[in-house]
């Protein structure tokens, strides 16, 4: 039996070597939150508070530029601690409990020692899973930047206390990773994926408008995308022929609409130059097309979007033809189709621009047929669809899937998706209503 004053000592006993357990998984969630903060952070967020003057980035910085040593400090301190508040709990607490145990039950006195020091692993695994992990960690995701900025600094004079052993443990894990052949691999700071995802989280927040989204990730796929992915096709070139009298030119230029126009003498393969209508009508030779046509720039079909912006550069016509493997004229590209590519198809008129998918009420979608292939895979949330064959739009991929020209009516499959082609325009598939397959 305890006495009375006995058991209030050992309550006041027990009560002091709690807290400064406390204080020991307090001290355990200080060095998981630093660790996670810094792993977390953003390279180009703490430049910019570092060169904003914060010493806490530039310190954060440099941690970042040797992981090993960073993650070292940071083991030598959970571990530490946790050794400490293991045999701490585990004989002090323990053995302060056990009389109290003894005292209130006992029945179970026989029991008391195993008792009390299950408790005490229950209670401190508690709390070391809660103080010094969970929680703590959840805050370095809320702010890794800011909390690294706060923390790297104490941390750098850690690992200078400790540099024996910080050291050690370097150069270890470093011998390991040259071992496992993975000492020369890194990461990169930045995907394109973490970007798309930094645009949608900023969309969601109401930082970005849906037009800016739009044109955003326009210009991130110019060098993805090649010029037959925007181009006017070869049956769609309005051209003109300087040998044809001058109100047959005039009515062409009048019925397209168009501000600029390939001449071609006896069909479209045989392009000699561009011209404008501006400069043609206000010459000072009589309706000359010779005398203001343009030399022509001619580019592979495989080029990229982004190189034809250079071939463009310095041009005063902004048009240039597309050619095959084979010098055939593929189609022509102007500036507005490169703004197209980057701001989507509402910047056109109706008539030029590619008609914007539909959603029905069935969940379905109509969608034109000279959709590109890569903005119909980012609708859809197909990937890989342009890896089936060699096309750039959808119409391209169906005839692909269908080995032939397509009717009106025809159905392909291609999991998870069923497109049905509802409209031709002459050989041209216009319009597709694509909808998703069930379950199997």
């Amino acid at each position: 039996m305890v006495a009375p004053q006995e058991g209030a000592r050992l309550v006041r006993v027990s009560v002091l070597e709690l807290f400064f357990l406390i204080v020991l998984v307090l001290l355990n969630g200080v060095f998981a939150m630093s660790e996670l903060a810094i792993v977390s952070s953003k390279t180009p967020r703490l430049k910019v508070r570092a060169d904003r003057g914060d010493k806490g980035a530039r310190a954060a910085l440099k941690l970042m530029e040797d992981p090993s040593r960073m993650l070292s400090t940071v083991q030598i301190g959970i571990t530490l601690i946790g050794v400490i508040a293991g045999a701490y709990g585990a004989t002090a607490i323990a053995d302060d409990l056990a009389p109290i145990i003894a005292n209130s039950f006992p029945q179970f006195a026989h029991y008391a020692d195993d008792t009390a020091f299950a408790i005490v692993i229950a209670g401190t695994t508690y709390l070391s899973l809660v103080l010094g992990e969970l929680v703590p960690k959840r805050i370095a995701l809320l702010a890794p930047e800011t909390i690294a900025g706060f923390v790297a600094r104490p941390m750098a004079r850690v690992a200078q206390v400790a540099s024996p052993a910080v050291w050690l443990l370097k150069a270890s894990t470093d011998g390991l990773l040259r071992l496992l052949g993975l000492h020369r691999a890194r990461q990169s700071d930045v995907t394109e994926e973490e970007i798309h995802s930094l645009i949608d989280e900023g969309h969601s927040a109401g930082l970005i408008e849906p037009e800016e989204r739009e044109m955003i990730t326009g210009v991130m796929r110019l060098g993805d995308r090649t010029v037959r992915a925007i181009m006017t096709p070869r049956t769609d070139i309005v051209w003109i022929d300087p040998t044809q009298p001058r109100e047959d030119i005039l009515r062409i230029m009048r019925e397209s609409g168009h501000s600029r126009f390939p001449v071609a003498a006896g069909g479209v393969d045989h392009v000699r130059g561009v011209v404008q209508t501006k400069e043609l009508l206000t010459s000072d030779a009589d309706f000359d097309i010779e005398a203001t046509m343009h030399p022509l720039v001619v580019v592979p079909e495989s080029l990229s979007v982004l190189r034809l912006l250079e071939a463009m550069r310095g041009h005063p016509v902004r048009m240039v033809i597309v050619a095959d493997e084979y010098g055939a004229v593929e189609g022509l590209v102007t500036a507005a189709d490169l703004l197209e590519s980057i701001a989507g198809e509402g910047v056109l008129s109706a008539d030029e621009a590619i008609t914007p998918p539909v959603q029905r009420e069935d969940g379905a979608w109509l969608i034109d047929g000279m959709t590109p292939i890569d903005e119909f895979e980012r609708l859809m949330s197909v990937p890989g669809v342009s890896e089936d064959g060699r096309f750039d739009t959808v119409a391209g991929w169906i005839i692909h899937l269908l080995e032939r020209l397509p009717k009106a009516g025809d159905i392909v499959e291609r999991w998870p998706l069923k497109l049905e082609v509802v409209d031709l325009d002459g050989r041209r598939i216009d319009k597709v209503i694509v909808s998703r397959m069930p379950e199997a």
